[in-house]
């Protein structure tokens, strides 16, 4: 075993089929199965602090679907998934950013003995605080909004830290458990505005998803002020162009209303932040929109 890093045991898996080669030879298949049984192995780690967020049965099979496929379509394996052979140890690295990386070692003899470092035992250790901020969070906006809120499972997507999936008839929102290890940087101490919001800000951009879905606000909006209906390529950019721009006014909303119990009041936001390019039509439904949405900011909490 690797003695220089910090490790702790996890739990023991049943020894994969081709793992004791797949760290000889590091190809891509061999990095997309050892990727999912790392992220497995932490999901279920980290999941044990919170088992209410932890999906089981069928939701557990559609979100590994989920993250498998995004593995395969949308995460460069080959370049941020590293297999480091150590005897009949291996060591599985997986990078989601320059700043954001974890190992997990694997200790293999008839069954695998999973160990972890400590950025995902200092996550651990912060679940349950990341979770009761997320729910207090969750609980204000459906008051705040007059919304019921959704169900919230964790993920273990390295893709998005968050995001809205369907299951069976119900929109749930996932949250990664790289969203956990984002935000454990601001948790700990007394909590301040700005820390509170950079702890939500990933759940409050999937609710904002979740609340124009439900309300079925952009269709209306779109034919009201364009007289055309929109196209899901017109509803996807709305869609973005109100919760990019809404997030942080959202957030530093709710986490004032947590702080203190009161919020300042937002007032009309003009400014539309946007990942690329728009077209007047949805510049003009968005703003329809928001104003309605930053009307509810009125200084209450709920």
């Amino acid at each position: 075993m690797d003695t220089e890093a910090k490790w702790t045991y996890i739990g023991s898996i049943t020894t994969p089929v081709g793992f004791t080669r797949f760290s000889l030879f590091n190809k891509h298949g061999a990095k997309l199965r050892a990727a999912l049984i790392m992220l497995n192995a932490i999901l279920d780690f980290l999941g044990s602090g919170v088992l209410d967020m932890v999906p089981m049965g069928p939701e557990r099979e559609l979100i590994n679907r989920d993250t498998e496929k995004s593995l395969r379509d949308y995460f460069d394996v080959d370049k941020n998934v590293v297999i480091q052979r150590l005897g009949r140890d291996s060591i599985i690295m997986l990078r989601v950013n320059p700043s954001l990386m974890v190992r997990m070692l694997m200790s293999c003899n008839g069954n695998c003995k999973c160990y972890v470092d400590d950025v995902i035992t200092k996550a651990k250790g912060n679940i349950t605080k990341y979770r009761d901020m997320v729910m207090n969070a969750l609980s204000r906006l459906g008051r705040i909004f007059n919304i019921e809120t959704p169900r919230v499972l964790l993920t273990h997507n390295p893709t998005v830290f968050g995001k809205i999936m369907l299951m069976g008839r119900e929109e749930v929102i996932t949250l990664s458990v790289w969203d956990i290890l984002r935000a454990q940087v601001f948790i700990g101490g007394e909590p301040t505005v700005d820390g509170i919001s950079d702890i939500i800000d990933t759940v409050v951009h999937e609710f904002l998803h979740y609340l124009l879905d439900k309300r079925y606000l952009i269709p209306a909006a779109f034919i009201e002020m364009t007289k055309r209906i929109p196209s899901v390529f017109d509803d996807g950019i709305v869609h973005e162009l109100i919760t990019w721009t809404l997030t942080p006014s959202v957030s530093r909303y709710v986490a004032q209303c947590i702080k203190y119990g009161n919020a300042n009041k937002v007032n009309i936001i003009d400014t539309y932040l946007i990942k690329y390019p728009v077209k007047r039509r949805h510049v003009i439904a968005t703003r329809k929109v928001i104003n309605e949405l930053v009307s509810f900011l009125d200084g209450s909490c709920g």
